[in-house]
């Protein structure tokens, strides 16, 4: 027998809420999880035996291409939840690497005494819609290549923000990573505003084909570094997956860097559209680390953006924009839709232009132009099927060149297929 003013909720998993006498929640506890199983596979190009640049010889890469891979890219379990009416709590936890790491770890106190919300803990800081939009309701499989070339991750810090029916307003002060050593160098203030002109996904009852969103963004963060950080990589690693590294600057000294992104979305019923631009400045003056011919890094600049479009073919579906937060949660889809209630899921195509300059001055970090195709098979809400390719094409790469053993101009088709749940 459940004690008095307890119930299960939710919806995918079960929830346990506790009410007080006015019918509030007054205490919740909810499991969370995700599994990604990632099978990728790529062509490149390789380095022409005894290969030089500038003069130096070049090493071939220790994983050329054609190079693939089976790999658990997401595991994560974690809880959340309510406590004492006001406070949201979550903690989670990746176990896809080899140790086990902190993910969220943090508690929201968002009662009437103060105007907003304030948040203490680890988590996202607030920059970029495709940052702030979970990987499980991206339309592809993997983000945009800013996204990483600029180091956008989670951090401990304190922050507050304040939403209403069409806006929202976050700001932040951020230490490392609770999972990175040197918690108490380094330094990110972080803000971002969303305005939603257009929006009414929250209407009671609404059918996918009927919700209209427009999104307009800005975000910008000042990050210095601390011993433990001191050391700029700024790099988008692979395409996608654990395949060797096609492009990315050599390490070099660094004293803080300045971000600054313009972002905008649409939803039309199956139809969507987003776009974000995003530029880096970076104070520095130092030489550049590693092999390769000698480099200063002076206050270099990069940039990049992309462009994303998709499209529910099925047209039972739609993506889910959030105007409180600013970010596409999970995925809106029709009664009877998923294979669970008889239907046979929603079926979205996407399309993507994403480009990342990491040239300045010395630094020669590459020029990347990617082209990305992908479907995406929703069997529910919790459950997909991803199938995507990219096309990159890479230009004057010469950093990764000298430390990857690859040419400094390379295409590289890239073919990633996943399988992801959730709850």
């Amino acid at each position: 027998m459940r004690p008095k003013g307890v119930t299960l909720a939710g919806e995918g998993v079960p929830e346990v809420v506790v009410r007080d006498d006015a019918g509030e929640t007054a205490f919740s506890v909810r499991p969370t999880g995700r599994l990604y199983l990632d099978a990728v596979g790529a062509d490149g190009l390789r380095l022409a035996p005894g290969a030089t640049l500038g003069g130096l010889p070049l090493d071939p890469a220790r994983d050329p291409y054609p190079s693939d891979d089976v790999d658990l890219s997401g595991g994560r379990i974690g809880v959340d939840g309510v406590l004492f009416r006001d406070i949201d709590y979550e903690v989670e936890l990746d176990f896809s690497g080899e140790e086990w790491t902190v993910t969220n770890a943090y508690l929201a106190y968002g009662g009437d005494a103060i105007p907003f919300s304030v948040s203490l803990g680890q988590y996202k800081p607030p920059v970029s819609l495709a940052e702030q939009t979970s990987s499980r309701f991206t339309s592809f499989a993997e983000r945009p290549m800013f996204t990483d070339a600029f180091g956008f991750e989670r951090r401990l810090g304190i922050g507050v923000d304040r939403n209403g029916g069409n806006y929202s307003l976050a700001a932040g002060v951020f230490r490392n990573n609770v999972n990175q050593e040197g918690l108490d160098d380094g330094l990110l203030v972080a803000g971002r505003a969303t305005w939603a002109p257009v929006n009414n996904a929250d209407a009671d009852d609404l059918a996918p084909e009927d919700v209209r969103a427009v999104h307009l963004g800005a975000s910008a963060f000042y990050r210095r570094t601390g011993e433990a950080d001191a050391v700029y990589d700024f790099f988008g690693s692979n395409v996608t997956g654990p395949l060797p590294t096609v492009f990315g600057t050599r390490p070099f000294r660094g004293d803080s860097d300045v971000f600054v992104g313009l972002e905008a979305a649409l939803v039309r019923g199956p139809f969507s559209l987003q776009a974000e631009v995003g530029v880096d400045f970076v104070r520095a003056d130092s030489p550049v680390m590693g092999d390769g011919p000698s480099a200063r890094a002076d206050d270099p600049v990069f940039h990049g953006f992309y462009v994303e479009a998709s499209y529910f073919v099925t047209r039972n579906a739609a993506r889910n924009y959030q105007a409180g937060t600013g970010d596409f949660g999970r995925p809106l889809l029709a009664d009877g839709a998923s294979l669970a209630n008889g239907g046979w899921g929603a079926l979205e195509v996407a399309s993507r232009i994403d480009y990342l300059d990491l040239k300045s001055g010395d630094l020669r970090g590459g020029e990347i132009l990617t082209l990305g195709v992908g479907i995406n098979w929703w069997t529910s809400r919790y459950s997909r099927v991803v199938v995507d390719y990219f096309r990159t094409e890479v230009s004057k790469a010469a950093d990764v060149a000298f430390n990857q053993g690859l040419p400094e101009d390379n295409k590289i088709d890239t073919v990633l297929a996943r399988f992801q749940i959730d709850f």
